[in-house]
């Protein structure tokens, strides 16, 4: 069902989240109890305009909820929270190039950038992306 498939993406999304973060805070120093981390994520969905814009809605509402249930939960990622900056591709690899190098350049400094996820826009991006040691 619709439900379970959204359930099945926050799911996966989490995961992965969790596999990079993991890896990320390895490196990074301690931080004080008090001291809260926030860590950006990046993202890049064709929100606006194409076909594919209700499918992106329901990956960017699968990805909203996984980083609002890490960030409620006391024994996931402590001291550390997450924030999603989504950037809309307009169903564009131009604009999805644009929006790509507006994610890498201006901060805060992203942990990762997920997305685009429609296969023009990916075939835009990820040559572009391999300047920047990103995972594509």
């Amino acid at each position: 069902t619709y439900i379970e498939s959204r359930k099945k993406m926050r799911n996966h999304f989490i995961l992965f989240l969790w596999h990079i973060i993991i890896q990320t805070i390895l490196y990074q120093s301690s931080c004080h109890a008090n001291n809260i981390t926030t860590l950006y994520l990046g993202s890049l969905y064709a929100l606006s305009q194409g076909f594919a814009s209700k499918a992106s809605q329901g990956y960017l509402q699968a990805a909203q909820m996984a980083v609002r249930d890490i960030n409620n939960r006391q024994d996931i990622l402590k001291g550390y929270r997450l924030e999603m900056i989504v950037r809309d591709t307009r169903h564009n690899p131009s604009y999805a190039v644009k929006e790509f190098f507006n994610l890498v350049s201006t901060p805060p400094q992203k942990l990762l950038i997920y997305g685009p996820i429609l296969s023009p826009s990916c075939e835009a991006v990820s040559p572009i992306a391999s300047y920047w040691n990103l995972i594509t």
